[in-house]
């Protein structure tokens, strides 16, 4: 025994050996954990960037035209549609409220503008067919579209 602390010599080195082993298994221990996190995190990472990617191709024009080339002419179609009849309600309602100012300025007007040329003003305002509004962002889109879709193949070899 040991005079001092009341310990065995053997006893006390039996227990640094005991605590060594502990520190060095824990050690391994930790080390094991640290690569299963890192694994884990890499794989989390990589479902991450595919999970992006795939977003960012959901909601790109050029991908989704060359994916889905009717549904895009169909809504262009559609918009060129609504877009005419904002027009035809814009115009519609601009030639009521100036049809007022219309009848003081004939009122005022020479009598020399006849009912023909009266007309040929009316017809100036008339407006684009419905056909030819909703034809030319159809048109439009169907161009940029490929023209997009030729940019992001880039060139053949």
């Amino acid at each position: 025994m040991d005079s001092g602390t009341g310990l065995d010599v053997a006893a006390s080195a039996a227990l640094r050996q005991e605590i060594e082993q502990t520190r060095s298994a824990i050690g391994a221990k930790i080390a094991a954990l640290q690569v299963g996190v890192r694994g884990t995190l890499n794989g989390a990472s990589d479902q991450v960037r595919a999970s992006l990617e795939h977003a960012k191709q959901s909601v790109t024009p050029s991908v989704q035209f060359h994916r889905h080339p009717g549904a895009f002419c169909a809504a262009a179609f559609v918009c060129g549609i609504l877009l005419q009849q904002r027009a035809l309600r814009r115009q519609s309602t601009g030639e009521a409220e100036s049809s007022g100012e219309a009848e003081a300025d004939m009122a005022e007007s020479p009598p020399e503008e006849t009912r023909w040329q009266r007309a040929r003003r009316r017809k100036r305002r008339a407006p684009r067919s419905l056909l030819t509004g909703s034809l030319i962002p159809i048109v439009a889109e169907v161009v940029r579209g490929l023209f997009e879709g030729s940019r992001a193949a880039g060139p053949k070899r």
